[in-house]
């Protein structure tokens, strides 16, 4: 991966808590950085999916027909899932 060398204002005291938490990770500053805005970007990509399916599930009319297809399917496997807790 390439890498480009950037520069950043951060204020003193933020510094300081990015540094000590490398530290009690055992990592250098860069790494933890990386780390924290790689997990960031994931987060974001992770929020934008559980929207798109959250818009999805709020089709009414989809989640019954969800529910009548879970039904046929479990009647055709004869597996009962009456005791699965989600």
């Amino acid at each position: 991966m390439t890498t480009r060398r950037t520069a950043l204002a951060i204020p003193e005291e933020l510094l300081e808590q990015v540094d000590e938490a490398a530290r009690a990770k055992g990592l250098s500053r860069n790494r933890f950085v990386l780390t924290v805005l790689r997990r960031a970007i994931g987060s974001r990509k992770d929020a934008e999916i559980t929207r798109k399916l959250n818009e999805i599930f709020a089709d009414e009319e989809l989640g019954r027909q969800q529910i009548r297809e879970a039904e046929a399917f479990q009647a055709a496997s004869g597996v009962s899932w009456d005791d699965e807790s989600w």
